[in-house]
Parts: C-alpha cells; structure tokens; sequence
C-alpha cells in the first residue's frame, strides 16, 4: 500500500529505539500505535514535529492534521477514506506509527472511545490566562481535553503541559501515567513530579532536557531549533518540549529527537501561516494567522525579544476576534511595528476604526499605510524591508499571503500612477 523504501534507516545505537522497543514503551500488543494530540493551540505542530522526530528515527509514518492525511510525508487525497488506509497500513506493519490531531468540535461531536489511544499529548488549553478561561471557548476545549484523556489506556501515558495548571491537573486525575513538560525547570507542578519519580522535559540552561531528576539528557540548544527564531518564539519552545517528551517516552533514542528538532520547519503546504518563516533582502518574515488575542499577544512578545533594525507589520481587520479583542490587537501592533501596513474590506470600516484608535494609543506611534488589499499591503511591506529587519504578517487570508511569499516572495504591486487607493491613515 506504502512504499517505505525511500525511508533513509539511520543506524540505531540505543536499544529504546527500536520498533519492538517502542511498541513495548507504548504498550501496543495488539494495539494500533497511534498517537493524539490535543489542545487549544500548537496541535498542529507538535503533531507536525513529533512525526519530524519518528522519521529522523527512521519509522514509517501516518499523520492526520488539520491540512489532510499523510503517509511516509507525502499529503494524501481526502480525509476519510485515506485516514482508514493509514490505520489498516499500520495494524500490518507498514507504517510504525500513526499521528491524530484532535480538534475539539469533532471531538465532541463524534465522541471518541474510552482506554484506546496508548499515548496521547495535551499541550494547553488558555495557560493560566484568566480572561480566556472564562471564554466559550475554554470550556469547549476543556471538554474535548478531558475527552481525549479519558480516550488513553489505563496502562498508556498522558504527555502535558505543566505551565497549564488545569492540563497538568486533568492529566493527574487520569488512571494513565502521565509526563509533564514546563519551560523552567522551577516550574513547582514539575518539581513535585519529578521529585515523586516521573519523567518530564524543561529548559535549562538554555538547553531542552528530557528524562528525570536522575537521569536528565540535554537535548539541544533553544536556538539551534529554528521553528524558534532563535528561541525567541516561546510557544514554539514549548511545542518543542512537547514533542521531544512525546517521543522520548515512546522510546525514541536522544540522539534522533535532537536530529528531528534540528531539521524541523514549518511547512507552509503543511503548516499554512503558523509561523512560517521567510529570508528576503537580508531580513526574515514571519506568517502566522493568530485567531486569539493571547495567541496574538505571545506571538507579539516572540517577535519583540527579536535582535533586528526595524519592525515592519502587515495587517487586516482580525476578523475571528470580538471587536472588543480589536483595539487591543491595535495597540499591540503600535507597542511593536516601526511601520504597520493595514488593510480592510470596506465593510469591515468598525473594525478598521477600533484596530487605528488602538495603534494611536501606543506610547510612540508606528508610520501607519492602509493598502487597498492583503496583496497590496504585502508587496509595500517588501519594497521597504531591508538587512536586519524583521516583518510580521498577520494573514487574514493564509492561501493568498503565501501564494504572494513562498517559495520566493513576489512583488506584484500596480505602478505609482495607479495607485491612488494607497496611502497613510
């Protein structure tokens, strides 16, 4: 069904990582070896970098995430149908592991069977914010957390995140024995987990380590992972931990979780504007689509910590926040971008507004241009970018932006005659 033969098998040196290894790790005697990840953001990473991980290991790999199916990296057609494929092609042997992300909606919608995934991770559900707690939202998401932990074997293992107290708390509660990651090795829910024998990840020195209290392993330097930015994006370090803890507990060998990481990027026919990264004209470019205003806040935080000469910002209307989240969303553009380039449908004009009198309360104002589209906004952002700069798009259409930059950005903007609709605000 799968030709795994173009599989590049690295020589294995540690006796975990193994296929019969991993399988006894995860408990899978006559079990499907497939993995969940849930959450309310960073499924689609972790997903993405823990499969990065089983195939710097050599194993054969299925994925479902929220682009398609895929077996061996390649995208296949349809979901359903190709989805029963890779299962029936890992019950026979050929593929090793299978990897679902799971959305809350179907989640909830179709239910999911108690005792049956042997390794599941939970990355977050608000991490500890209080205003996204109290959301719809929130308690959808932990709804289907607590679903998908429930859906874990009672001899399997539950990976979560520790800087989540209401993930850390759900996982505990569970019959399956569970591993915690947190950023700071002083994170006290770790402490107490590692202190009582259980195995985690964290940052130290720097560095993310696996293991326990007695056996620690330092994996790789934060900014040698480049999803990071340099370790800048905390939240990708945290997708890390997730995935290297994910893979350590299935048995994978250090040495393979280090390569995984290393080699890792997303992918924009993958990953559509989740941080993807860009280099033009000596300067790097970040694409992401945040649909929170925290989302949007840890991504701002990331891209501030950043070494670079000037921060350039394209735009729209963020039409998934509440228009009360928009202002806010304005003034953390205006805290950030030298230069903030906007753009709006005509009918978006409230939100327009919102999003301007937010950037105008910054407490010193960015050069603020309104273009007449995504596409126009972009290719201003690209005339002015320069050598050590860096430019934030926040895509309000993900397709269209990354037709417009990737594989190489492209500057398609009407000559200075034609373009009267352009403009400061």
């Amino acid at each position: 069904m799968f030709d795994r033969s173009a599989i590049p098998l690295q020589a294995i040196h540690d006796h975990l990582d193994t296929p019969a290894a991993i399988q006894d790790r995860l408990r899978l005697c006559g079990e499907l070896p497939v993995v969940a990840v849930s959450g309310s953001r960073g499924k689609t990473t972790v997903a993405c970098m823990f499969e990065s991980i089983l195939r710097a290991s050599g194993r054969a790999t299925g994925m479902w995430i929220s682009s398609g199916v895929y077996a061996l990296g390649e995208r296949l057609s349809g979901e359903l149908g190709p989805w029963q494929r890779v299962l029936l092609a890992v019950r026979h042997g050929e593929l090793d592991i299978a990897v679902q992300e799971m959305e809350s909606a179907t989640v909830l919608g179709v239910g999911l069977p108690e005792g049956t995934y042997p390794l599941a991770v939970i990355t977050t559900i608000c991490g500890n914010n209080d205003a996204c707690l109290l959301s719809q939202d929130a308690r959808v998401e932990r709804q289907a957390v607590e679903a998908v932990i429930r859906s874990v074997r009672s001899d399997g293992v539950v990976v979560a995140g520790a800087d989540d107290f209401d993930v850390a708390e759900a996982a505990a509660a569970s019959p399956a024995t569970h591993a915690l990651f947190a950023l700071r090795n002083a994170n006290p829910v770790l402490q107490r987990h590692l202190r009582a024998g259980g195995t985690g990840a964290w940052v130290e020195n720097d560095y993310l380590t696996v293991g326990d209290a007695s056996n620690p392993h330092r994996i790789i330097h934060v900014e040698r992972i480049p999803a990071t930015l340099d370790g800048a994006l905390v939240f990708q370090v945290q997708n890390a931990l997730a995935a290297a803890l994910a893979a350590y507990v299935a048995g994978v060998a250090p040495q393979h979780i280090q390569v995984g990481l290393s080699t890792y990027t997303p992918d924009p026919t993958v990953q559509p504007a989740a941080c993807n990264i860009f280099e033009y004209n000596g300067a790097r470019i970040v694409i992401d689509a945040p649909k929170t205003i925290w989302s949007l806040r840890m991504l701002m935080r990331g891209i501030r910590s950043l070494p670079r000469r000037r921060t350039m910002i394209v735009s729209g209307v963020f039409p998934a926040l509440p228009l009360d989240d928009v202002k806010d969303a304005g003034r953390l553009l205006g805290t950030l971008g030298a230069i903030v380039v906007l753009h709006a449908d005509p009918r978006s004009s409230e939100r327009l507004e919102a999003l301007r009198a937010g950037i105008a309360s910054a407490p010193t104002l960015p050069l603020v241009l309104l273009a007449k589209d995504e596409t126009h906004a972009i290719d201003q952002m690209l005339n002015k970018i320069g050598a050590d700069d860096v430019a934030l798009v926040l895509a309000s259409d993900p397709e269209r932006a990354l037709e417009h930059l990737w594989p190489a950005p492209v500057i398609s903007i009407d000559p200075p005659a034609r373009r009267k609709s352009d403009g400061k605000v």
